[in-house]
């Protein structure tokens, strides 16, 4: 897979659907016909192109019900249980992303990761089961194959690690001036962090030579 430098940023003032959906051309001629790697917020389902769930998303959500010093004794043995088996289809799944790829054998890796989550998820608890991990069950049957693995047949990654610290920068910069006071200030704030992110990106070692030449 290969990962492109150019960033693009974009400030709306909510997380509201009618942006994602502007944002990825949802009512034009020209919808986004790629693979996008999110997280399950409901503004992002019905998005065009592929979804790819976000791994790290998932795999937090277990982790940090295994690691609850509140979660109940007797759940302790079926929540870790639950948590390895978890955590080592999402180390699998990684270690196929960075075999050479060929997309017979991927479906393939697709379709046996599947199986293992299904297994996964029909395993019952013997007595009341913690709800995050009920709701985290419902979530991998209803998102499905596609969604889950859509990053070893299309080549992409399995989380948006990336993109999260793309946007750290920006999230600290609104933070500590309490955001923009305009929308021509956050057009101008999110063109200038994009030019110079990309910049910075593809030109790491002569960043501030090379930026003095844009027009």
């Amino acid at each position: 897979m290969t990962l492109s430098p150019k960033v693009c940023f974009t400030l709306q003032n909510s997380r509201g659907v009618t942006h994602a959906e502007k944002l990825f051309g949802a009512q034009t001629e020209q919808p986004f016909k790629g693979v996008r790697i999110s997280d399950d917020y409901g503004a992002y389902r019905a998005l065009p192109g592929q979804q790819q769930l976000c791994w790290a998303h998932l795999y937090r959500c277990i982790r940090d019900l295994r690691y609850n010093d509140n979660l109940p004794e007797e759940q302790l043995p079926h929540v870790t249980k639950w948590y390895e088996q978890f955590a080592a289809i999402y180390e699998d799944l990684r270690l196929y992303l960075d075999e050479p790829y060929d997309e017979v054998v991927r479906q393939t890796q697709s379709d046996e990761l599947w199986a293992r989550v299904q297994t996964l998820v029909s395993t019952i608890m013997v007595g009341p089961e913690p709800t995050k991990l009920t709701k985290l069950k419902a979530q991998l049957m209803r998102v499905g194959q596609a969604k889950l693995f859509t990053c070893l047949v299309a080549n992409t990654p399995c989380d948006n690690n990336r993109a999260e610290r793309d946007l750290r920068q920006l999230v600290l910069k609104r933070k500590r001036s309490f955001g923009s006071k305009s929308e021509k200030g956050a057009q101008a704030l999110a063109t200038v962090l994009s030019i110079c992110t990309t910049h910075w990106r593809m030109n790491p070692g002569n960043y501030f030579r090379t930026l003095a030449t844009i027009s």
